[in-house]
């Protein structure tokens, strides 16, 4: 069997296991998120929680982003001014840097809100994972999915992206790790890896409050 991805055609082993932790952001309190967790950790047994920023708590948000101590340079788009954004732009940050103090070799992020396909374990091989980066040493990951909805990392594009992170700050955006603060090398693999079991416009991100003129202000002054 083969996988295409950004016009190369690799080949995937059957049955082949891998030892990628899969880092699942979640607030862990929606049914049908958890769920979906267990469904992916029973395929996937090296799916782990990992407990998210939470959105609706804006107190939370922004202590959370203080701790971070990074410069915020704004927004993308006005829509995704939103605590619920910056949460999970800061969930994915946290979750970055536990891989990378925890030592895993290679790990991805992932929402909770897909539900994988029995594709996605071929297509995540450690194999494959381990062609595309010997192949492309600069690269600073793997997108996964069409919307960004994961990111695969190894230990050292981990600490590559977090050294940019800390260097140049963010943008608050629906993308996270993509937008123009930061210049990543990265390709995309969006196929054959799961669904979505929550609508892309309908996540908890987009429900939360905008965030308030003086705060944001005073987000964007820090640092």
């Amino acid at each position: 069997e083969v996988v295409i991805v950004m016009g190369r055609t690799l080949k995937i082993s059957e049955g082949q296991s891998t030892d990628t932790v899969y880092l699942i952001q979640t607030l862990d309190k929606d049914d049908l998120r958890k769920k979906t967790f267990n469904k992916n950790q029973f395929m996937i047994e090296t799916c782990q929680k990992f407990l998210a920023v939470n959105g609706y708590n804006k107190q939370e948000t922004v202590d959370e982003f203080k701790k971070l101590n990074i410069k915020l340079h704004g927004c993308t788009n006005d829509d995704y001014r939103r605590y619920g954004v910056l949460a999970s732009n800061i969930s994915k940050i946290k979750a970055l840097k536990h891989g990378i103090e925890i030592g895993y070799k290679q790990f991805g992020i992932i929402e909770d809100d897909v539900l994988f396909k029995d594709t996605f374990h071929r297509v995540n091989t450690m194999s494959m994972n381990r062609f595309l980066y010997s192949k492309n040493e600069d690269l600073d990951f793997i997108k996964l999915g069409g919307s960004g909805e994961g990111y695969l990392f190894s230990y050292a594009s981990a600490r590559k992206c977090l050294s940019k992170i800390e260097k140049n700050g963010i943008m608050i955006s629906d993308s996270y790790f993509i937008n123009d603060t930061n210049i990543y090398d990265y390709i995309t693999c969006g196929s054959l890896l799961w669904k979505l079991v929550v609508p892309e416009t309908q996540g908890d991100c987009l429900k939360t409050d905008y965030i308030e003129d003086e705060v944001f202000e005073e987000l964007c002054q820090l640092n």
